[in-house]
């Protein structure tokens, strides 16, 4: 008896704390959508800028299973010596019998040229029933000293 009753006790903790805990999920910058630029190169599911000539813009998705962003982030490679890699963080959704929308968001950007692979951190931000979570990314164009990259991406709920 006093088995079952400590197994029924075991399985309400694991559905209460399994409830509470963030919800976590990668993506690969391969998933990207190029709304701007021409040089957007795919390399074993990271995306470089080929292009010498353009800035590179894409959005990253995030499939969106609940009403919390509490965090995110993005791995990223600077080698421009002109300009930085900036990615925005948004929260968005459309105003239903509105004209328009809200936006939440959050912008992170590198702090020069480096080799190594770099991490851009977000903290939380409000979310919606009807809305929708990704990372809207500016990466420079090609220099001498390479391409500039986009890796591995997560959202938190």
């Amino acid at each position: 008896m006093k088995l079952i009753s400590l197994s029924i006790c075991m399985l309400g903790l694991a559905l209460m704390t399994g409830s509470t805990q963030a919800d976590s999920k990668n993506y690969n910058a391969s998933s990207c959508v190029q709304f701007v630029g021409d040089g957007k190169i795919l390399n074993f599911s990271n995306i470089f800028n080929d292009s010498s000539t353009t800035t590179m813009n894409v959005d990253c998705v995030a499939t969106k299973s609940t009403n919390q962003l509490k965090s995110a982030w993005i791995e990223v490679k600077d080698l421009s010596s002109t300009e930085d890699i900036s990615c925005n963080l948004i929260s968005h959704y459309n105003g239903i019998g509105q004209s328009g929308g809200f936006i939440w968001n959050q912008t992170q950007k590198t702090s020069g040229i480096n080799s190594n692979w770099q991490v851009l951190n977000y903290t939380s931000l409000p979310a919606s029933d009807n809305g929708h979570y990704f990372l809207s990314c500016s990466v420079p164009k090609k220099t001498s000293n390479g391409a500039s990259w986009l890796g591995t991406y997560r959202i938190t709920e």
